[in-house]
């Protein structure tokens, strides 16, 4: 049940990385005083280098959440069920034995 546990805990991680990439993004941009926004690219210097494109690419990443979160809910509902079927099964075999 741990490799289960962990595989499902890997697989919502990878399912929101766009959004833990879009926040990322965001809030580089906002401690280092940008613009960012998905309309254009804007200068953004960090360490005497601009990453305007980088943290562009980054808040586009965005747009897989729509391809990714529906299989995030429909991950974390199996995992719901799962967990349930198993507690109810302990639960059943210390009540009975």
């Amino acid at each position: 049940m741990r490799i289960f546990r962990a595989l499902m805990a890997v697989a919502l991680l990878a399912c929101l990385s766009p959004l833990i990439a879009m926040a990322i993004a965001d809030a580089i941009a906002q401690w280092h005083g940008c613009k960012l926004d998905l309309v254009a690219v804007h200068p953004c210097i960090v360490g005497g280098e601009d990453i305007g494109h980088t943290l562009l690419t980054l808040a586009f990443m965005g747009y897989f959440l729509m391809a990714t979160f529906p299989i995030a809910i429909g991950a974390l509902s199996l995992w719901i069920i799962i967990e349930i079927a198993v507690w109810w099964r302990r639960r059943a075999a210390r009540t009975s034995g």
